[in-house]
C-alpha cells in the first residue's frame, strides 16, 4: 500500500478518444472536486502509453498536495481502464476508490486514435493495416482489441463492486450533458447544481 497523505479518490480510467478530458475539465469546477494539476499521469500503469513518461510516487502524490480536506480529489488517465496492473494498484492504494469509465461506439473510437497517432507521427501503416496485425501490435495501438470493453470493465466490477463503478457512454454527454453529469455528481455524492456543463468538444 502506498503511504501518502493524500492521493485520488475516485479515478477516470478511460476510455481513450472517449470524451475523459472534455469529463475532467468540467469536474475540475466544481468546488467539491479536486482535479490532479496533471491530467494522465498514468501513474497506476505497468505500461505506459509511447508518449508518456513514469513518475515516482512523490511526483504523483504531489499532484494532489493542495486538495482542500473536504474535497474529493480525482485524477484521469486513459490506459487504466485497460491494464490489470492498474485495477489492481489502484484498489491496493485504496478499495473505497470510486471508478468512472466513459465508452464510446468502439470504430469510431478506433478510428479516433488511430488518427491521434497519425498526426503525431507515430502511425506508419494504414488503418486496415493495423486491424489486420491488431493482435501483433504494441499494446497502446490495438485499436480493436481495446475497443472490447466488456472484459476490461467486468475486471474493475469484480475489483470494486458496482456501487463504486460508474459507466457513461460519450453519446449520453453529447446528448444532454446536465442530466449526464447529474449522475456523475449523484455517483460521487456532490450537487449537480454547482457545475456549469456544456457538451464535450469533438473527439
Amino acid at each position: 500500500r502506498y503511504v501518502t497523505p493524500r492521493g485520488p479518490d475516485f479515478l477516470i480510467v478511460g476510455a481513450p478518444k472517449c470524451g475523459t478530458t472534455s469529463l475532467y475539465r468540467s469536474l475540475r469546477d466544481h468546488p467539491r472536486l479536486y482535479a490532479s494539476t496533471r491530467k494522465e499521469p498514468h501513474f497506476f500503469c505497468d505500461v505506459l502509453p509511447p508518449h508518456f513518461r513514469s513518475m515516482d510516487a512523490d511526483a504523483y502524490f504531489a499532484l494532489f498536495a493542495d486538495a482542500p480536506e473536504s474535497s474529493l480529489a480525482f485524477e484521469a488517465s486513459t490506459n487504466y481502464v485497460y491494464s490489470e496492473a492498474a485495477c489492481r494498484r489502484i484498489r491496493d492504494h485504496s478499495r473505497d476508490s470510486r471508478i468512472i469509465v466513459i465508452l464510446r461506439d468502439p470504430v469510431a473510437r478506433a478510428y479516433s486514435e488511430y488518427w491521434h497517432f497519425r498526426r503525431y507521427g507515430m502511425e506508419p501503416l494504414s488503418f486496415e493495416e493495423c486491424i489486420a496485425t491488431d493482435g501483433e501490435r504494441e499494446v497502446s495501438r490495438r485499436y480493436h482489441e481495446r475497443g472490447l470493453y466488456s472484459r476490461h470493465i467486468e475486471r474493475y466490477l469484480d475489483t470494486f463492486g458496482e456501487g463504486q463503478v460508474h459507466v457513461l457512454l460519450l453519446d449520453d454527454l453529447a446528448r444532454d450533458a446536465t442530466a449526464t453529469h447529474a449522475g456523475i455528481c449523484a455517483f460521487l455524492g456532490v450537487d449537480a447544481r454547482a457545475l456549469n456543463v456544456a457538451k464535450p468538444q469533438g473527439q
